[in-house]
């Protein structure tokens, strides 16, 4: 059965995101054996230095992430492209100009820097997204008997930490990047905070937390924008683009801590966790549950979470995962498996006859010369001259014209060359071909070998042919060549007699043009058999190499026998491997006597899996080690092979006494609870964040965690407790889940604050947003609202015409926000409620502004001018001059509610103006 599986991309953003990709893709490998075809990784960070960390696999393998799944995002010269482009950098603070160096041994813990970098080299990133999306949604994939895509959808996941210069700096450039390159995507942020980064280090970490204060500062800020806010520019060298919605569907913060106070202290242990999130999210439990951007999308967008005037978005994760991998059982049976195999492709069971003439007859070879065949010499160059001879015109002196036909009809020796070349590159590719197409079969390496020689054989009798018709046209090549001579001499004799005949000397002509002919014909064959020799002695000498070839493969697969027999001597000492922090490992030594049936041994299916160039043709260009690497990878996934190792884990837990699985089920809850504090600090949300477990079971009818309820009995509180069956045997995946709650609840944010309000380095990435939050006195703590006056001001705004519904737009007027060129309208949104959020956001300029216009407008006209337009405005205030652009029906409508509430609010006001 086919294993299921999302398109899925992951980002790691700097350092600490990178080491998570590493884990992640080892845990990929872990799991399927590999890394499937949908799933694509890109790191991304400022050192110059290749990523060459790596881990070691449960199948031994070693894990790295290849130069492909990286991106150094270097700056060499950071302070002359600044100096020339300083217009395009107006975001960067001044107080952070000092630190603007050369970036190519990280970013200094400053996050403009990090930001400097990417956007520099932003063009290139975008092209590598595109790289790898391509790959992941590559058409092939879905032809697949592996893998089955569980939604033509992708989802991107970008890891990244929130306390230095790279990933802090980039990752909002990166998400808003990821938003054009794939906007249908869902996009899952993963961020680490700071207090792992000051448990490994007691130095250099000065502006870990205020860079993570300023972070969530700057996110919370995005995270609240919609369709219809004010947008936000984001400036790159030769362009800038308007944002208008949030960066993620939904951001995962990832502490040291959870709520047991169970404390980590190296950032591999959160990565491990991490990285058992990542792949969670790609396969069948995560779709069982629904995807985890769509459950946190969905509360974020409900709102229900919310406190205050601050937007519910921060989420928290856990996962645990237990296994069950009789490992050195299937080891046994995958060490004689393979001994099998090896043994079955060296045995000959092939007539092999049928497939050579086959093959040397076929419409993409026809290079057969006997039996009546001239394939080759016909294929080099046709055997009838080009051009025929047909009139002597100067029959005196016939010399020059046989000249010129001889010439003319000659074989040219480029074209010759040409089809030579042309032959021997198109039977070169289809020898591979027959040969690799047959050494991937039963009997493979027999039967590759068997067909050189049977190819060989019939070439030495084409090659004997050709150089004895060589040899007899060589011998008549001179005697033709004696009758032209002849004939243009007796020619030439006739025709000098005064008195001839026209008939005679007609037939003379036409027997010089016969026997020309034929010298040309001769010299014709000559050189196509000469070529055909050429072509012939070209190929043998391929065979022989292929052969040479094809004896290293047989030689490879005989020391991988060896040591396979060796290793089955070792294995029985074999003890189980650690499990990791986030994992519990069930698996219990035990020692078996196992037999490989040969009908369990497949060996289309063993090829299907070689990833080598050629399959097994492509043993001849790795080493045995690598060879033993590629059987192993196909014996461990032998159902039998399988069932030892993960089909009873199950069976495990059944035989379990009470006592053992409830103390494995608590350590599992206990390693599963999230890494995310919250405090409400006194407020009280409408609805509490939601806190459930989704754990996926082999079958969850029969899994002992599922039946009556016991799981979700030893719970306390109100977490929910869903369970998927998701098919894989071998473990048990525990997903907690918690969210949304707004960004100070964060336990440790007023920790970072402290730091941050000490911290000499700007630690937000674009000093314009800084100004505009401070402008609107935006906070990442709530404030109640206190905004009475601004829908006075909004009425007003109608009033004295500093709002105006423009094209079913609606603007507002400031000398400070807006562009003298556009008569200094701002826009506020389509829709009315949300442009009255909108002004909402701006209203410390809207105070002054306002204020002062109405001030002066009082002064001007007098009390009684404003007398006669409050007493209009009360009379007409809906028609007149609130230009809603709806009729009453329409704001009745369902879907326009808030609209209605609004509209409400302004006549009620009005009425008691």
């Amino acid at each position: 059965m086919a294993t299921k599986i999302k398109r899925c991309l992951y980002i790691g953003l700097g350092g600490t995101g990178m080491n998570s990709l590493l884990h992640t893709k080892k845990m990929f490998v872990d799991t399927y054996g590999e890394v499937p075809p949908m799933i694509g990784f890109l790191g991304i960070d400022t050192d110059s230095g290749a990523y060459k960390k790596s881990l070691e696999s449960k199948t031994g393998k070693e894990i790295t992430l290849s130069p492909n799944e990286q991106l150094p995002i270097l700056v060499s010269e950071a302070r002359p492209i600044y100096d020339v482009n300083k217009e395009a950098f107006s975001w960067i603070p001044e107080e952070n100009l000092y630190a603007l160096t050369s970036m190519t041994l990280g970013a200094g813990q400053v996050r403009t820097n990090g930001r400097f970098a990417f956007t520099v080299n932003q063009v290139k990133v975008a092209q590598k997204v595109r790289e790898i999306l391509n790959n992941i949604t590559n058409a092939r994939i879905i032809n697949n008997d592996t893998y089955e895509l569980l939604s033509s959808n992708i989802e991107i996941h970008m890891v990244f930490s929130i306390c230095g210069g790279t990933g802090c700096g980039i990752f909002l450039n990166m998400a808003y990047l990821l938003k054009q390159e794939a906007p249908k995507c869902k996009l899952t942020g993963y961020a680490i905070l700071p207090d792992i980064f000051k448990s490994m280090a007691h130095s250099g970490m000065a502006k870990v937390a205020p860079n993570a204060y300023g972070a969530i500062q700057d996110l919370d800020y995005l995270m609240h924008m919609n369709i219809g806010s004010n947008p936000v520019k984001l400036e790159s060298i030769n362009s800038s683009y308007d944002i208008r919605e949030r960066p993620f569907n939904s951001v995962m913060f990832i502490d040291n801590k959870n709520n047991n106070n169970d404390t980590y202290t190296h950032i591999d242990e959160l990565a491990e966790m991490t990285s058992l999130a990542l792949v969670t999210a790609a396969g069948e439990l995560s779709s069982a549950s629904a995807s985890v951007s769509d459950n946190l999308d969905k509360n974020i967008s409900e709102g229900s979470m919310d406190i205050e005037n601050k937007k519910a978005w921060a989420a928290g994760l856990g996962v645990c995962e237990i296994l069950y991998k009789g490992t050195e059982l299937s080891e046994i049976y995958a060490i004689k498996a393979g001994k099998l195999v090896i043994e079955r492709l060296l045995n000959a069971c092939v007539d092999t006859e049928i497939i050579v003439n086959t093959w040397i007859d076929s419409a993409d070879v026809r290079i057969r010369e006997n039996n009546g065949f001239d394939q080759v010499t016909d294929f080099i160059y046709d055997k009838t001259p080009k051009y025929d001879f047909t009139q002597i015109n100067d029959c005196g002196n016939a010399q020059p014209e046989v000249d010129q036909y001889l010439n003319m009809v000659k074989a040219k020796d480029d074209v010759v060359n040409a089809r030579i070349g042309e032959l021997s590159s198109r039977v070169k590719v289809q020898l591979l071909e027959l040969l690799t197409e047959n050494i991937n079969k039963e009997c493979g390496v027999a039967t590759a070998e068997n067909i050189i020689y049977g190819i060989q054989a019939q070439i030495n009798i084409f090659l004997s042919e050709m150089k004895e018709e060589k040899d007899v046209l060589t011998e008549n090549e001179p005697r033709l060549k004696s009758a032209v001579e002849i004939a243009i001499a007796d020619l030439s004799k006739y025709d000098g007699r005064f008195f001839k005949l026209k008939s005679k000397l007609e037939e003379m002509s036409d027997e010089v043009m016969m026997v020309t002919r034929d010298l040309a014909v001769c010299r014709l064959e000559i050189v196509r058999r000469t070529a055909a020799i050429t072509f012939y002695n070209s190929l043998q000498q391929q065979l022989l190499n292929h052969l040479d070839f094809i004896k290293n493969i047989k030689n490879a697969l005989k020391a991988v026998l060896s040591k396979f027999t060796t290793d089955l001597a070792k294995i029985q000492n074999r003890v189980g491997r650690i499990s990791q922090t986030f994992q519990i490992d069930l698996a219990q030594s035990s020692v078996s006597t196992i037999v490989v049936k040969p009908e369990e041994v497949q060996i289309p299916d063993f090829v299907r899996g070689i990833t080598l160039e050629g399959k097994i043709f492509g043993f001849g260009t790795v080493d045995s080690i690598e060879i033993e690497k590629v059987l192993l990878k196909y014996t461990r996934t032998l159902n039998s092979a399988i069932n030892w190792s993960a089909t009873s884990i199950d069976d495990i837990l059944n035989s379990m006494s009470e006592e053992a699985f409830a103390r494995m089920v608590r350590l599992a809850t206990d390693k599963a609870m999230p890494l995310f504090r919250y405090d409400y600090r006194g407020y009280t949300p409408k609805e509490s964040p939601r806190d459930g477990y989704y754990i996926g079971v082999p079958d969850k009818v029969n899994n002992r965690l599922f039946k009556d309820g016991y799981f979700k009995n030893m719970q306390h509180g109100t977490a929910d407790v869903d369970f998927a069956s998701i098919g894989l045997k071998d473990r048990i995946i525990i997903y907690r889940q918690v969210g949304v709650v707004p960004a100070y609840a964060i336990a440790p944010i007023t920790n970072y604050y402290h730091e941050y309000a000490d911290c000499r380095t700007n630690c937000h990435i674009d000093s314009n947003l800084k100004t505009r939050m401070d402008r609107e006195e935006f906070n990442l703590f709530p404030k109640k609202a206190n905004d009475d006056d601004l829908l006075d001001l909004w009425v007003k705004g109608f009033m004295f015409g500093l709002i105006k519904n423009e094209e079913n737009t609606y603007y507002f007027k400031s000398a400070e926000l807006g562009d003298i060129l556009e008569d200094n309208w701002v826009l506020l949104g389509k829709y009315r409620d949300e442009a009255f959020d909108q002004f909402r956001r701006n209203k410390t300029v809207v105070r002054r502004e306002f204020n002062a216009y109405i001030e002066d407008q009082e002064n001007k006209q007098g009390a009684d001018a404003m007398k006669t337009l409050m007493e209009s405005v009360k009379a007409a205030y809906l028609d007149k001059y609130s230009q809603i652009n709806m009729s009453k029906d329409q704001i009745k409508t369902k879907g326009y509610e808030k609209i209605r509430e609004l509209i409400t609010s302004e006549l009620n006001y009005v009425k008691d103006m």
